[in-house]
């Protein structure tokens, strides 16, 4: 691929995004900006959590590669985590993962390398979710249902039992994303970031809830950042819109917030989210601006 090409492939990515951005936020109407202001303590808290949020991802998503693939910079892998954030937010979840896979391949990571770490780490992603979430409800029973944590971990159990000890394992997804040589193993400094990911979205529940007056105890943030990663498999949603939203809310009534009280700090969490990816990707367009300027300078 050419030099010009790459760039205007690029140009054309970012304003893809851009509109999807314009036309997401055009349909909210005022509402968001409005629920905003009234909630501007949860926005900066997620501004300022976002990108440790991305951080966490992107070092995870460098351990699902193959050791011998091409190490891009942290900061490359925030940038191109950014932008594919920020249209996951407004678009069906395929759409930000091809306009990562197609940033990834400008910056020279070949796209069946980046394409299956990305499934990989999206198989590790929801199982790890699966297990967690069962731990949770098992040591905290839902009142309504008191056996659900045991019945999902043991739903759980017997798929690792099928894979094991049956053809299930040979099947070419299985092989090709989880026993394939290049993918086989992990190292033992993978899992923290791995895990981390739940810990680091949970966070962010936690805040947000905490800071817009409905207080949560983290077991509970864990559970519902056990969800997000559950409900994001759905990929014509964009991000669980809706489906998520409705749970946020439910979740500020409980602790007591009005309807119209839930209704504005869902919108401002997924606002802010949103903003938080923004403000990261701009500071890092920024920083390497001006290293590139200052290269050029001492030249």
């Amino acid at each position: 691929m050419t030099s010009n090409l790459r760039i205007r492939l690029r140009q054309a990515v970012y304003l893809i995004a851009l509109f999807l951005i314009i036309v997401f936020l055009t349909v909210q109407g005022r509402e968001p900006w409005i629920a905003a202001l009234g909630y501007w303590k949860v926005v900066m808290g997620l501004v300022l959590l976002t990108p440790l949020s991305l951080c966490v991802q992107t070092i995870s998503f460098r351990f699902c590669l193959p050791k011998d693939s091409l190490e891009l910079s942290l900061a490359t892998l925030v940038r191109i985590w950014a932008i594919a954030s920020i249209t996951s937010l407004v678009a069906p979840l395929v759409a930000g993962l091809a306009i990562r896979v197609t940033l990834l391949k400008q910056e020279g990571l070949d796209i069946k390398l980046s394409s299956i770490a990305t499934i990989r780490q999206a198989f590790i992603n929801l199982e790890y979710a699966w297990i967690a979430a069962s731990i949770i409800l098992m040591l905290y029973p839902w009142p309504k249902m008191i056996f659900l944590g045991y019945a999902t971990i043991t739903l759980w159990l017997i798929y690792k039992l099928l894979y094991l000890y049956t053809p299930l394992g040979n099947f070419r997804v299985f092989k090709l994303f989880l026993t394939s040589r290049k993918y086989s193993k992990l190292p033992q400094k993978a899992y923290p970031w791995l895990w981390g990911q739940i810990v680091a979205m949970a966070l962010n529940y936690w805040l947000s809830f905490t800071l817009g007056g409905a207080r949560l105890s983290f077991h509970l943030c864990l559970l519902l950042a056990c969800l997000t990663v559950i409900m994001s498999i759905v990929v014509f949603v964009p991000n669980g819109l809706g489906v998520l939203d409705a749970l946020w809310v439910w979740i500020a009534s409980q602790q007591g917030l009005s309807l119209a009280e839930g209704t504005a700090l869902a919108l401002t969490i997924r606002l802010g989210f949103m903003i938080g990816a923004i403000i990261t990707y701009l500071a890092i367009c920024l920083i390497g601006w001006k290293n590139e300027r200052d290269l050029k300078s001492s030249s």
